[in-house]
Formats: C-alpha cells, structure tokens, sequence
C-alpha cells in the first residue's frame, strides 16, 4: 500500500508591531493618574495635579506670612519735654542744654505751653507712648503750677490728667514743686499720675539756671536757705520722700540721676 502523504508544517505568522518587544531605553515609566485623590475612580475629582488631600483645583492654600522681625517690633522710647514757652525763651535755653547734655544721642520731644490747657492737652496726648523720662521746665509755687495771664493748675486740676506710664523718672524743675501744702505737694501729684515712678522736686526753695557759680551752663540749681532736692514717691495712697546729698555751696546743684 502506498504510504499516506506527511502533513506539511505550519508556517508561523510573522511577527507584527503589537507583538514585537520594544527595546529598553533607561526610561522611567509614569505612574497611573488613576489612583485615589488623582482623578480616578477610587477618590477625589479635583482632576490630574490636583492635591491629594481633597481639596479641589479651585482651592487657594493660605499664604505663608512670615514674622516680622525684631528690630522692626522695636520702638525706643522717648525723652519728653514740658516747656513753658513765654517771648523770654529761658525756659527753653534751660530745656535745650538739658537734652544737649544729658539726652545726646536719644529721641527727645518738646512740648511747648504757654496756657494750662495747652499743658493738659499735651499731656493726656501722650497716653499709649512709650516715655523714658519727663521733664518739666514750668513756673511753680506752694502746690501750684503757673501759666501765662495768672493761669494756674492746683490739686483739684490734676484730676483732668491721664495717667501714664514710664520707664524713667520725671524731673519738676519748677519752684517749690516738692514743698508740702496741705499735706501734699505738686510731685506727688505727679507721682501718682506715672504709677508711683519718682518724681525729682526742689522742696522749700525756687529753681534757678543762672548764678556766678555756672557762668555758661543752664544746669538746675536752688540756693534758699534750707532748701533741698527729694525724689517723691506715691504708691497706693502712700506718700514718702528721699533727700538727695546736696552738691555745691551757697548754690544747691540738683542731683543727677541717683
């Protein structure tokens, strides 16, 4: 019997594009953009780049404010000045050799008064500043201070004055502005009105720049017998008073600063 004829082999089918293995080229492959929060089925909708916390493409995050610095929170304090300011100008040559030489190189504000409510005004002004000392260069007497057309301030009047606050001292250089009158005295008004700071008075005697002793300085001085200077304090409804050392002869040199 004749043998039966051998099946012929298959051919494979050649190869195309889709089944051909691309060759590697070092790249990285980008991850799928359906996951969670990134567009996909499984979270946030916000679409492809949007956070993947939740918040939606037309969110706006916060702005990052930074804190300013310490020299830009910094204000120095300020050397105030009350000066009655009548056509002599003396208390102003006094106030200016002051701040010449005891204040050089700090930030020193004259306050020019000529009427007790030019005084007021400028003093209830100052609230919320931030003050080193205060100095007032003012006419006084026994529990007075004067002004210009027989104007005066008494007790009562330092009830129309705010208190402030104060890093320094004050110093009264008026006449009499520690001398006692009925029971009390103009510093220690002054006192009370500045949180019980001290207040540097002449007690028993007048203020005075010019004398043989001082030819070409303004510096304050007191020459009436038994006359002093004293730093009034009054805290809590408690008044008391320091005597300062005495310096210089007949003339009386106020104390600076201790």
């Amino acid at each position: 019997m004749p043998e039966p004829p051998k099946p012929e082999p298959v051919k494979p089918a050649p190869p195309t594009s889709s089944s051909t293995p691309k060759p590697n080229t070092g790249s990285t492959p980008k991850p799928s953009t359906s996951s969670p929060g990134n567009g996909g089925s499984g979270g946030n909708k916000g679409g492809v780049g949007s956070p993947s916390f939740g918040l939606g493409k037309d969110v706006k995050l916060p702005e990052v404010v930074l804190p300013p610095k310490a020299s830009e929170l910094y204000v120095p304090p300020v050397n105030i000045f009350f000066v009655y300011d009548e056509y002599d100008g003396d208390f102003r040559e006094q106030a200016t050799y002051m701040a010449e030489k005891k204040y050089r190189n700090q930030i020193n504000q004259f306050i020019y008064v000529l009427h007790d409510e030019d005084f007021i005004n400028g003093w209830n002004n100052l609230v919320g500043t931030r003050i080193n000392d205060i100095l007032l260069f003012i006419h006084g007497g026994v529990g007075h201070l004067y002004f210009y057309n027989k104007e005066s301030m008494g007790y009562d009047d330092f009830s129309r004055l705010e208190k402030l606050n104060i890093e320094g001292r004050a110093y009264l250089l008026a006449c009499h502005g520690g001398t006692e009158y009925e029971g009390s005295t103009i510093a220690w008004k002054f006192s009370e009105l500045l949180h019980g700071k001290r207040v540097r008075a002449v007690v028993d005697g007048k203020v005075y720049y010019r004398s043989y002793y001082q030819i070409f300085r303004r510096w304050p001085l007191t020459k009436e017998e038994g006359a002093y200077w004293a730093d009034f304090y009054y805290v809590r409804g408690l008044t008391s008073r320091r005597k300062l050392k005495l310096e210089g002869g007949f003339y009386k040199k106020m104390p600076w600063p201790a």
